[in-house]
């Protein structure tokens, strides 16, 4: 049996330059600095929450599913702010890889209010899946090439808005078909990428 490929999916955090380990906030109001008094009139702050499980993943297989958490915490902004805090996934290929062409095709990301490890597994939340193992050639009509990045029906990002702090309990699962061609020597295909998280206010 050949030996399992190494999936290198890193969960890269965003909020404008400002990644998780720090106490970051977002502030659309033209502000030179990312700090707020108790009033915060022309403004919105978006900051991280502090249950995040985002360690990179490894080894995926199709009857094993990996489990990670991300949390936010709850908006503030002003009366007169007109923006609309959101969350968003997606998936992004890593770079490229010499005579490989990367790929996420066949993974499918879902997110739950709750632990998905339980006796009665809760709903995904269809708003925030990031489903790329269906639709028109995906992954079915693979076309190898020596290099590049394959984005063939990239679902792309998939968002919800936020009202409160929330926390996610995120799901990833790769297809069998997918899993079988990656792991084929043969084939020029490399699974490679990362699972991009964004609060931001549009």
């Amino acid at each position: 049996m050949r030996k399992k490929k190494r999936f290198a999916l890193f969960s890269l955090l965003l909020v404008g330059l400002f990644g998780i380990g720090t106490a970051s906030a977002f502030i659309v109001n033209n502000a030179a600095t990312l700090t707020h008094s108790g009033e915060i009139e022309g403004a919105i702050v978006l900051d991280w929450g502090t249950e995040n499980e985002t360690t990179a993943i490894t080894d995926l297989v199709p009857s094993t599913p990996q489990y990670r958490k991300i949390s936010v915490a709850a908006p503030q902004k002003s009366a007169n702010v007109t923006l609309t805090p959101t969350f968003s996934a997606e998936l992004v290929n890593g770079d490229g890889v010499a005579e490989k062409t990367v790929s996420l095709r066949g993974v499918k990301v879902e997110f739950a209010n709750a632990t998905w490890l339980q006796s009665n597994p809760p709903t995904a939340i269809s708003e925030l899946t990031v489903d790329w193992t269906g639709g028109t050639g995906s992954p079915g009509d693979w076309t190898p090439s020596a290099g590049g990045k394959d984005n063939k029906n990239n679902p792309g990002a998939s968002t919800v808005t936020i009202t409160a702090a929330t926390t996610y309990w995120v799901k990833i699962t790769i297809s069998q078909e997918a899993f079988n061609y990656y792991a084929d020597a043969t084939k020029n295909y490399e699974l490679s990428g990362k699972l991009v998280f964004s609060y931001k206010a549009v």
